[in-house]
């Protein structure tokens, strides 16, 4: 298995062969090629790798390309205004990793903006709470195919702002969490949101998500707390599908509204340690089913598949089988002890054989640090 995964890396990546990494450093140390985000990420071709290093920088905009942005400990998008972040029209084909990153605008809630983008965006370990900014931060993302989200927090402290607002788009979140003390935590308009691992907590007023037209996927290890005052889990229009292990707190008797379709059943669970150039790359898939096979591939939409409950999140032809068996399933491969392979960005995702049913778990997707 390990020998095909890496097969497949090569297969599937051809272009990062050739990329090149670029340090950023604010104070200009040794191997500085930049001094500003937003100047390497307008200057370095498309597919390239930024190192950054510690340092409080400007705002910065990702357009139209292929992009690897690596932030050492200490890094903050640090401004006046918001977003701190944009990242937009990224085609087809193309994906933008961001990691690492700290955002705190100075006057406002800080904002990390996606949009127009029909290729994939990763934000892994960005944040946007009090570690970053006593304000703190929100998501902001429109009419994306694919955007996913690893350990990333966003915790807005200014009355009334959303923690995240996402509209038209896919979005995948697995052990983020989203505060907010005052009112609605997360709105979702005509999207299909997977949360596995994530808390989404409320504080006096409801609902804690709020749903227009739109799926969510609830598995297990998320915690959904109310607000305090007639708070509602989920409110608005739309579907939810919940695993009975999520834990609901605060709720209700009736903790979803009438225009909210649930189902609660038992849903497969992926969780992914990235491995480092020379290191291993490992996941594991969980929860109900006799037997279930762990994939690797390219990230992309999200695609029907028939026969299976849920959607398939990787690039259709570009998935391989790391394991197959009996779950817990663990599998993984050997990364390339290479620069290039930072560049690579792959997603994981599971499927398991349940009653009667074949269920697909949440997609994670990530690079190799």
């Amino acid at each position: 298995m390990r020998a095909t995964a890496l097969a497949t890396v090569l297969a599937l990546t051809p272009a990062s062969l050739a990329a090149q990494t670029y340090v950023v450093d604010l104070h200009n140390g040794p191997g500085t090629n930049f001094t500003s985000i937003a100047a390497a990420v307008a200057a370095v071709p498309s597919g390239a790798v930024l190192d950054v290093r510690p340092g409080d920088y400007g705002h910065f905009t990702i357009t139209g390309k292929s992009l690897t942005v690596l932030c050492q400990p200490g890094v903050r998008a640090y401004d006046l205004f918001g977003p701190l972040v944009n990242i937009d029209s990224i085609p087809a084909g193309d994906t933008v990793l961001v990691r690492g990153i700290g955002i705190s605008a100075i006057s406002v809630v800080g904002i990390i903006r996606c949009t127009n983008s029909t290729g994939t965006i990763v934000l892994d370990s960005c944040r946007g709470d009090l570690t970053a900014s006593g304000i703190g931060g929100r998501l902001e993302i429109t009419n994306c195919a694919s955007v996913y989200l690893r350990d990333s927090s966003f915790h807005s402290n200014l009355y009334l702002s959303l923690s995240a607002q996402i509209d038209r788009s896919n979005v995948a979140m697995t052990g983020c969490s989203f505060v907010n003390p005052s009112a609605t935590v997360i709105a979702a308009s005509q999207s299909r949101l997977d949360f596995a691992g994530t808390t989404v907590t409320a504080g006096l007023v409801a609902p804690t998500i709020a749903l227009h037209q739109s799926h969510l996927d609830v598995r297990a290890g998320c915690t959904l707390t109310a607000s305090l005052v007639n708070g509602a889990i989920a409110g608005g229009s739309g579907t939810v599908d919940l695993d009975p292990a999520a834990t609901l707190v605060n709720a209700p008797a009736q903790p979803f509204s009438p225009g909210i379709g649930v189902v609660t059943a038992a849903l497969p669970r992926t969780d992914v340690i990235p491995g480092p150039p020379g290191g291993n790359a490992n996941g594991t898939l969980s929860g109900p089913g006799s037997i279930g096979v762990l994939l690797l591939g390219a990230p992309g939409a999200p695609t029907a598949i028939p026969g299976i409950a849920h959607p398939s999140w990787l690039v259709p032809g570009t998935e391989i089988p790391l394991a197959l068996g009996a779950l817990p399933l663990t599998g993984g491969y050997a990364v390339p002890n290479a620069p290039w392979v930072q560049a690579v960005t792959l997603a994981w995702q599971g499927a398991a054989l349940g009653p009667g049913a074949v269920l697909a778990s949440n997609p994670v997707a990530c690079g190799h640090y």
